[in-house]
């Protein structure tokens, strides 16, 4: 296995989800053949994407919502249950969102008010995270999270 940052895991298989081909299925279909440390990597890039840019609102109603269980899976393997616990109870209890936007084109206010109060959650969660190396001078680097996860989980990038 070749010793790689998260940068380039990243990209390739961002790259992989989203297609040359430029249809985000065919992607999906090559990125689910990959070794399931590949998926969960690109599982929480994109909640941290999503979530960073407009909550879990946002996550939900963009078709990025199909990766959380893989981005709950990585935090697993990190030894962070609470944020997986947090990825996983969303995902069961807004995932059908997607739809209902794609339908109405909103969600109702009490749920709005309910996805802010899981994007607070998710940020007080991420603050308490390991700093994982010295990536962005941040307390939490998802990238340092990655590389971690990538160094102590290497059987996770494997292909059989």
């Amino acid at each position: 296995m070749r010793d790689e940052p998260a940068q380039v895991i990243i990209s390739r298989y961002c790259e992989g989800v989203y297609g040359r081909t430029g249809t985000r299925e065919l992607g999906w279909q090559a990125l689910l053949r990959e070794p399931r440390g590949y998926l969960r990597v690109v599982g929480a890039e994109a909640l941290e994407a999503e979530v960073g840019n407009g909550g879990f609102n946002q996550f939900f109603c963009n078709s990025s919502y199909e990766y959380a269980p893989f981005a709950a899976e990585l935090y697993d393997r990190i030894e962070q249950s609470e944020m997986a616990s947090l990825i996983r109870g969303a995902y069961q209890s807004y995932a059908h969102l997607h739809s209902r936007w794609l339908d109405l084109g909103v969600v109702s206010k009490s749920i709005e008010v309910a996805l802010e109060v899981l994007d607070d959650r998710y940020w007080q969660l991420r603050k308490g995270l390991p700093t994982y190396g010295d990536f962005d001078n941040e307390p939490f680097s998802l990238e340092g999270a990655i590389e971690y996860y990538y160094r102590t989980c290497p059987e996770d990038f494997v292909r059989s």
